[in-house]
């Protein structure tokens, strides 16, 4: 399960995901489900993981193991070092051979397959791709946001219409918070804390704390309140207009096959 939502906004790459994990009846909060990777060279990537923890898990070990030995020399390496990480993980036991239907299947059962988003920068340019566990490959988001995992539909719904691009920093993670807010409340298999952390064009990224979020969490929560009581008031102001229009109409009276009714008519039985 999972939500995990990645925003590409003016000035950063902001990366954001719910906690909990369920294995089987059990369900685990405060689950570290965004990973900061370093490349060889100084370049980094932060990388979050949805679906199965598990292999997800697998392959941000083996990512770890890869990312250290690779210089960064394009905007396909990062990318490309995930895929490379998955078939290392593959390789070493955790699945069929690659390449063959038998591992497709395998990786798209619900026990084995997991996405991971992963937000960079290169050369001062912000890109955010989505790698897909079935298809084993890496693809740039067409948009300015991307949402994975079970919570994905809501999350887009919410984020959709909002200009995300043209959003600085703190309002990308406030839109983040919010959004995760709202699907931890609705979708079954989301829930814990949020986790947020920043990529910056020149520099490392990070992490931020509990405390640091905790007064954007309250203020969105705040949000999500006065959005349920407007919501209350409109179905109110719905059911008294209906009981409104209801009150002033009047029955027809058919005057013969095919034609309009008229007033006064009483509708009968057949």
């Amino acid at each position: 399960m999972t939500l995990i939502v990645g925003i590409v906004c003016r000035d950063t790459v902001v990366l954001g995901a719910e906690s909990e994990t369920t294995r089987g009846p059990a369900k685990y909060q405060g689950t570290d489900k965004l990973h900061l990777i370093g490349f060889k060279g100084g370049g980094y990537a932060v990388v979050g993981e949805s679906g199965s923890d598990h292999p997800a898990g697998v392959c941000i070990d083996a990512l770890n193991r890869v990312a250290p030995l690779t210089p960064v020399h394009d905007e396909y390496t990062i990318p490309t070092a995930v895929e490379t990480a998955f078939r290392e993980a593959v390789k070493r036991g955790h699945g069929p051979k690659m390449g063959t239907r038998k591992c497709q299947e395998f990786h798209g059962q619900e026990d084995n397959f997991f996405q991971l988003l992963i937000g960079y920068y290169f050369k001062g340019i912000p890109f955010l791709y989505e790698f897909n566990s079935y298809f084993a490959t890496a693809r740039k988001c067409s948009r300015a946001f991307a949402a994975n995992g079970v919570g994905r539909d809501l999350a887009e719904y919410i984020l959709g219409p909002l200009d995300v691009a043209q959003m600085c920093c703190n309002e990308a993670v406030f839109s983040i918070i919010y959004a995760a807010g709202e699907v931890k409340t609705s979708v079954s298999g989301c829930g814990g804390p949020t986790q947020i952390a920043i990529v910056p064009p020149n520099s490392k990224p990070v992490k931020l704390t509990r405390e640091s979020l905790g007064l954007m969490e309250s203020r969105a929560y705040g949000l999500r309140e006065r959005l349920k009581a407007n919501l209350v008031e409109m179905k109110q102001n719905i059911r008294e207009a209906a009981l409104a229009y209801v009150s002033n109409w009047r029955p027809f009276r058919a005057v013969g096959k095919n034609q309009s009714p008229q007033p006064g008519h009483k509708w009968r039985k057949p």
